[in-house]
């Protein structure tokens, strides 16, 4: 099931993320789903954790996709008074690229995220060489079937 807000229960309060409704898709861009989640639950669980106390001013996501992961850490980032961060998101697909931008843009912090077109880093590996301190990647994948992974093949 698609979730609004991270789930902290006893552990601590309830952060602000990325909201579904507000997360733009496209039929050629993978959707946020039990990985993307959970990776974001993470990134809440690190941020009361440890981030909270020494908050990172430079994110970036490889391969944003829709852009949810990217804008859940643009919220926590906003939402925990940084005046001064920003936000990078690079993907291959110009569809995913539309889609973090405006998904960025439908919660509040398309001013504080930068969308690049490119495999990997592509034109940011120098200018942001030193500077990241949050970097998040959740690269797609396909399940290889359990046969296939039981012949050996698999390198």
């Amino acid at each position: 099931a698609k979730r609004r807000r991270a789930r902290r229960g006893a552990m601590g309060p309830k952060r602000d993320i990325a909201r579904i409704p507000d997360t733009v898709f496209h039929k050629e861009v993978y959707e946020p789903a039990e990985d993307s989640f959970l990776l974001v639950d993470t990134l809440v669980a690190e941020w009361d954790a440890r981030l909270a106390n020494d908050p990172p001013r430079c994110a970036l996501e490889v391969g944003s996709g829709t852009g949810y992961v990217i804008a859940s850490a643009a919220v926590l980032m906003r939402d925990s008074g940084l005046d001064d961060f920003r936000c990078h998101a690079t993907d291959v697909n110009p569809d995913a690229v539309a889609c973090t931008r405006a998904t960025a843009d439908a919660h509040g912090v398309g001013d504080r995220v930068t969308v690049i077109q490119c495999d990997l880093l592509g034109p940011l590996r120098e200018s942001l060489r030193g500077k990241v301190d949050l970097l998040l990647f959740n690269p797609p994948y396909v399940l290889t079937p359990s046969e296939e992974v039981a012949a050996g093949g698999i390198a």
